[in-house]
Order: C-alpha cells, then sequence, then structure tokens
C-alpha cells in the first residue's frame, strides 16, 4: 500500500510539472517591437563588416526605438555570433569611456527603423563561414524575455 502511495504522489507531481512546462511553453508573448538583421553575404577580411537592424514596432502604442553606437558598432543589442565549427566567439572588451551616441527617437505603431552596426568593431574574425543573431530585451529588468533576430550566414574570405 506504501509502494502504491508512493506511487500517486510521484506520478501526480510529474504530471503537474508536465503541465506547468507545456504552459509555459505555450504561453506566447506579443513583443511590441521585431528586430531583422540583413547583410551582404561575402567580405574580405579586414574590411568593415556591416549589418543592417530593422526594429518593426508591432504594438498598437508608441516605443522606444533607439540604439547607442560606440565606433560603429551597436552596443544596445545582444550579439550571438558563431563560427562554422559552432563555437560562438567572444566579443571583445571595448573602452567603456569612449564616447557614444545615437539619435533618440519613438516609433509608432507600424513604424520601423533602420540601424547599421559594424561587427568587426566588437570581434575578430578570420576566413570562414559565420551565423549572426542579434536580440534585445523587451525592458531593462534583469532577466527581461528578449526579442530575437533572424539568423544570417556570412563568409569571411581571405
Amino acid at each position: 500500500m506504501r509502494t502504491f502511495i508512493l506511487f500517486l504522489v510521484v506520478g501526480s507531481s510529474l504530471a503537474v510539472s508536465a503541465q506547468s512546462e507545456s504552459a509555459a511553453k505555450s504561453k506566447s508573448i506579443n513583443p511590441p517591437f521585431a528586430l531583422s538583421i540583413s547583410s551582404e553575404p561575402v567580405f574580405t577580411l579586414g574590411s568593415p563588416v556591416e549589418v543592417r537592424i530593422r526594429i518593426t514596432n508591432t504594438s498598437t502604442h508608441e516605443i522606444h526605438g533607439s540604439a547607442m553606437n560606440v565606433d560603429g558598432f551597436a552596443i544596445s543589442y545582444t550579439y550571438d555570433v558563431h563560427d562554422q565549427s559552432g563555437n560562438k566567439l567572444e566579443q571583445k572588451p571595448f573602452d567603456q569611456t569612449r564616447p557614444g551616441g545615437g539619435p533618440i527617437f519613438t516609433l509608432k505603431p507600424g513604424e520601423s527603423r533602420g540601424d547599421l552596426t559594424r561587427l568587426n568593431e566588437a570581434y575578430d574574425f578570420s576566413p570562414g563561414k559565420y551565423t549572426i543573431q542579434l536580440s534585445k530585451p523587451l525592458s531593462d529588468e534583469p532577466g527581461a524575455d528578449v526579442v530575437k533576430s533572424n539568423k544570417i550566414t556570412i563568409t569571411i574570405t581571405p
């Protein structure tokens, strides 16, 4: 009898846990903006590796759409850059005292704005293929959900 009760308790706990995970996965957030990136497919080693960023207001209200740039690198985003072997490239540390800037603006519902970032300012590339994806948090709160861009692939040639 004791084994049967233990089985019921464990089984019930697992069922509740599975339902909670399923509910969390199916909980869809409607982010107030969408991110997309694009780029030329091929760059020569040592040339600027520029990626175009587009942020689009998908909400029904105005949103803050500004991005801070330091030396041509848009620091308002988180970058996920991997080489052709799947290794994540580490972002180079940059001088926090360097002046940064960028226009301050809001986006009305449905409006988009483009920006440009130079990845070579923050990453050391060598010849090969790289996948790139950007993300931006929904708020400044720690642990906030993020909106991810599409992934693109670029090639660096010698």
